[in-house]
C-alpha cells in the first residue's frame, strides 16, 4: 500500500484515540483537492464551498451573479471574480487549516467516542 500508514489496515473501531483519528482522515480537507476545486472553477470560487461547507456557497452565487452581470453591464466586472480568486490562491492553506480544524474538534470533541475496549482493565494496563 502506497501512501498510506502501516496502522491504516487494522479496524480500530472499537473507540479511542485511533476510531477518533481514522474518522478524521477520513473526513478531513485534502489540499490537492482544495486546489484542484479552485483551478477547475475558478470564477466561481467552488473551491470554498468544499472548504467551507454551507457557509461557501453564498460566495459562489455572489460570483455567479458577478459573471451574469458582466454579460449585460460591462466585461470589466470580471476583474472583480478574478480579483477575488488571486486573493484566495494565497489564503487557500489558511482556509483549508481552518476547515481541517473545526473537522477535527467535531471528530474528536464528540461525547459518543468511548475508550477502546477494557481501556481500564487492570490485567492490560499494570
Amino acid at each position: 500500500m502506497i501512501g498510506k500508514p502501516s496502522w491504516a489496515q487494522f479496524d480500530f473501531e472499537g473507540g479511542g484515540l485511533q476510531a477518533a483519528q481514522l474518522a478524521y482522515r477520513r473526513r478531513s480537507r485534502k489540499p490537492w483537492v482544495a486546489r484542484l476545486w479552485w483551478l477547475l472553477l475558478f470564477p466561481l470560487m467552488a473551491h470554498r464551498v468544499y472548504l467551507q461547507g454551507v457557509r461557501g456557497w453564498p460566495w459562489v452565487l455572489g460570483m455567479l451573479a458577478l459573471v451574469v452581470v458582466s454579460g449585460f453591464v460591462s466585461p470589466y466586472v470580471l476583474v472583480l471574480p478574478v480579483a477575488f480568486q488571486v486573493a484566495d490562491v494565497f489564503k487557500l492553506d489558511a482556509m483549508l487549516s481552518e476547515a481541517n480544524r473545526r473537522i477535527r474538534q467535531e471528530v474528536f470533541l464528540r461525547s459518543d467516542v468511548a475508550p477502546a475496549p477494557h481501556f481500564d482493565d487492570p490485567a492490560l494496563n499494570p
